[in-house]
């Protein structure tokens, strides 16, 4: 019984793969196809041309979710939005100063 309990998972698992690469792939298909050649002239693409247009962009734009972290150390947003926020205030403080000296001049 527990053989079968598997065998149905794997295969609910092949049949939801399947389903979201369908899904994907149609979807960009259909949105490139209704974009990309009326508005910069390129040509229509095919089902498998968009599941790997989205392949590609998936690995070129970060899709593999590798997390590498120490212990004790916040996840991925958390050090961005620390690090964009202590710029910020770096630059407000220099922008301060700025605006004294030359208030001062």
């Amino acid at each position: 019984m527990r053989v079968f309990h598997i065998i149905r998972w794997i295969l609910l698992g092949i049949v939801g793969f399947a389903a979201i690469g369908l899904i994907l792939g149609v979807g960009v298909q259909l949105l490139w196809n209704w974009l990309m050649p009326p508005i910069f002239g390129l040509p229509e693409i095919t089902f498998w041309q968009a599941i790997g247009l989205f392949i590609l962009v998936h690995i070129l734009i970060g899709g593999h979710h590798a997390h590498h972290s120490h212990p004790g150390e916040k996840p991925g947003w958390s050090r961005f939005r620390e690090k964009l926020h202590s710029k910020l205030r770096y630059r407000e403080v220099d922008t301060a100063d700025l605006e004294s000296s030359v208030v001062s001049d």
